[in-house]
């Protein structure tokens, strides 16, 4: 299958990339929250939220999840960003 965003890439950059299988976006999230606390990760329509703000809610998102939600360790669950 071909896909027509290829035709954009520049020469040097390949349609695929190594991710190492130790490296998943928990332990990437985690650890820039830890390494970088008091710095911007996100700004939406003015507001701004620092990486230790971030991981507050991230992990009341989480707790919610399991406590209201119900999901469990195994489920799938998709976020749009």
């Amino acid at each position: 299958m071909s896909h027509a965003w290829l035709k954009q890439y520049p020469d040097k950059v390949g349609p695929t990339i190594d991710i190492p299988e130790d490296l998943n976006i928990a332990s990437l999230i985690e650890g820039t929250c830890k390494k970088f606390p008091a710095k911007k990760a996100l700004t939406c329509m003015g507001t701004s939220v620092t990486f230790r703000e971030f991981d507050r809610l991230s992990n009341d998102f989480a707790a919610y999840l399991q406590t209201e939600a119900k999901v469990k360790k195994g489920d799938r669950v998709a976020i749009m960003l």
